[in-house]
């Protein structure tokens, strides 16, 4: 894994700046600590695009068989570059198996090593129970 850092944000000269191993650490570290392995409980991972501030978020829903589902945040990325957040995803999928969607993402978002469309079926924000 490529561990290239990225500018968060400079406060009157102090520079603070994550590499993708430190996201993908954090990532990893709150999905353990939210997957619980409930019977008969579904597990999701989710990435959504926020348009408004350029950020990728990233949240657990959990829904359990007859109870309301929950969306629990876990991280947030403050970078619109799609390799970098490949990379975090790639992290990810090493860690895990639980299904990833991703919602948000436009028409021109593909995964730069691919050329595949990002969000291949089209979601909004929300998605219902009825799309799982």
């Amino acid at each position: 894994m490529i561990a290239k850092s990225k500018r968060l944000f400079d406060n009157g000269g102090e520079v603070i700046t994550m590499s993708v191993a430190q996201d993908v650490r954090i990532l990893n570290e709150r999905i353990d600590a939210a997957f619980r392995r409930r019977y008969n409980t579904r597990y999701v991972l989710m990435a959504s695009k926020v348009q408004a501030d350029g950020a990728i978020s990233f949240f657990m829903n959990i829904s359990p068989k007859g109870h309301r589902r929950r969306s629990l945040p876990l991280h947030s990325l403050n970078t619109t570059d799609l390799t970098y957040f490949e990379q975090v995803i790639a992290g990810v999928r090493a860690h895990t198996n639980l299904t990833i969607f991703y919602c948000g993402f436009g028409p021109k978002d593909y995964w730069p090593s691919t050329g595949r469309l990002i969000e291949t079926k089209r979601r909004g924000i929300e998605i219902s129970p009825l799309d799982w």
